[in-house]
């Protein structure tokens, strides 16, 4: 994959700066002193890549799955946390590292805990797995965010607290607190920045067509950057967003406003990739005094950790499911815990003890499943021939949901946040060979015809009535 090839090329150019260093820093000597911050990445490289997967993220296959999407990126990460955490604190902190309490080792297992969103797109897109599949692993790595953000922190701050002290049970009851408050905080920004942009686009004519791109873009990043000020998950904003806009404010612009931002949004965010994938490579070169003990008990643990959750929660996911996770999905779902640059992003924000090990072995757990998992992912996809059949299929998990949403949607929304369709558009819309619905529930291509069919012939009756 891509992704390989990018690591493997920023590790050869970071050896490569490693040997001619000593002569560069002769000639430029504060060069030494440049190095890559988190925010360069957390607010610059990564926002670009998740509002195009969060456009991409609009599909039914995502919509019909979101219960298991939830169950997987939630408690799934707790899972991970948990046994990673209790691997680390009774085997490397009792022989080992006395000095590592369980706070630290929370607060490593926290940033490793989750699939990583940057990662798994850039991998993923080149597998061309069933489309089921693909969503329950591309909707788990974007949606747990909103728990690794709120774990970290939390933990973050437990860990530099002086082992003498005591924690006081407001300081739990904080972490608990922002648990719920920073996904749901996200949730909101991002929704109200997006609704903000669809009303706005619902007034926007032909002369100020070129003001579309503007306003979209714009109030998303609004949106990350707001949910980032206060303290919420900003990814889960900007998710959030990219979803709202998809629904309400893309039908109100104009065509050539939708393949501007949607052109603009996928070519930043594939530079994006590429820079951050670079610079994680050039990264792992720029490393010393590597704490291997550590280090390879961490990747064990987060491979025994995804597969324990896969299985458990597959098991009981299939309970409720219409469509079962055969155990084929599950190894897919397994080979997708990648991680990446937020993991990154996150290990070199900790500022309190042990910065150092845990900043190494993330890289570390970063190379090994990008590149593993990511020249497996393939073939294993071919071998179980799940690859992307062309065709819809309804799990069942949403529809009622969905459907008493579309009525009131109809009523209370859309007539605010949207454009009135024009005679034109239901001319045009009529000549399609199919009509889209709502959330696709896998209607039978009879049943598209019979949709199309009456469309046509109401739009014919209007022409008729308007004569």
């Amino acid at each position: 994959p891509e992704s390989v090839t990018l690591l493997l090329v920023g590790s050869i150019l970071g050896l490569i700066g490693n040997l001619l260093s000593p002569t560069i820093y002769n000639y430029i000597p504060d060069l030494h002193t440049l190095k890559l911050q988190h925010l360069t990445i957390y607010s610059i490289l990564i926002p670009p890549i998740i509002l195009h997967a969060s456009y991409d993220l609009y599909n039914s296959q995502f919509f019909n799955q979101v219960p298991s999407i939830l169950t997987m990126a939630i408690i799934g990460t707790l899972f991970n946390a948990v046994i990673i955490s209790i691997g680390l604190f009774f085997i490397y902190a009792r022989f080992f590292n006395v000095e590592m309490n369980i706070f630290h080792i929370f607060t490593f297992s926290s940033l490793v805990a989750a699939v990583d969103p940057v990662a798994v797109l850039a991998v993923f897109e080149e597998v061309n797995a069933d489309k089921g599949l693909y969503f329950l692993v591309f909707g788990e790595a974007l949606l747990n965010d909103g728990v690794t953000f709120v774990l970290f922190e939390g933990f973050k701050e437990l860990a530099m607290v002086p082992p003498n002290l005591n924690v006081p049970w407001t300081s739990y009851l904080y972490v608990l607190l922002s648990f719920i408050s920073a996904p749901l905080g996200g949730v909101f920004c991002g929704t109200i920045c997006a609704t903000v942009s669809a009303f706005l686009t619902k007034y926007t004519s032909a002369k100020i067509k070129h003001l579309e791109p503007v306003i979209i873009l714009t109030l998303a990043m609004l949106a990350y950057v707001i949910a980032a000020k206060i303290g919420w998950s900003a990814i889960i904003s900007l998710i959030a967003a990219g979803l709202v806009q998809k629904r309400y404010a893309f039908p109100n612009l104009h065509e050539h406003s939708k393949i501007t931002v949607v052109d603009f949004v996928k070519s930043i965010a594939v530079t994006c990739e590429v820079i951050i994938f670079v610079l994680l490579g050039n990264s792992i070169t720029k490393r010393d005094g590597w704490d291997w003990y550590f280090i390879l008990l961490s990747v064990v643990l987060c491979y025994f950790a995804r597969a324990v959750s896969v299985v458990i929660l597959s098991y009981f996911l299939n309970i409720f499911r219409y469509e079962k996770i055969t155990m084929k999905w599950q190894v897919i779902v397994f080979i997708g815990g990648l991680r990446g640059a937020i993991a990154y992003t996150m290990a070199i924000s900790y500022t309190g003890p042990f910065r150092e090990i845990f900043i190494d072995t993330t890289l570390i757990i970063i190379f090994i499943t990008v590149v593993g998992n990511g020249i497996a992912a393939s073939p294993l996809v071919r071998a179980f021939d799940l690859g992307d059949k062309k065709n819809g299929s309804s799990l069942g998990e949403t529809s009622s949901v969905t459907g008493r949403y579309s009525k009131m949607e109809e009523t209370y929304i859309l007539p605010v946040l949207q454009k009135r369709k024009t005679l034109k558009d239901k001319v045009s819309l009529s000549r399609e060979p199919s009509m889209r619905v709502p959330y696709d529930n896998g209607c039978s291509t009879e049943m598209e015809e019979t949709v199309g069919k009456q469309a046509d012939t109401n739009v014919k009756n209007e022409v008729t009535d308007c004569f």
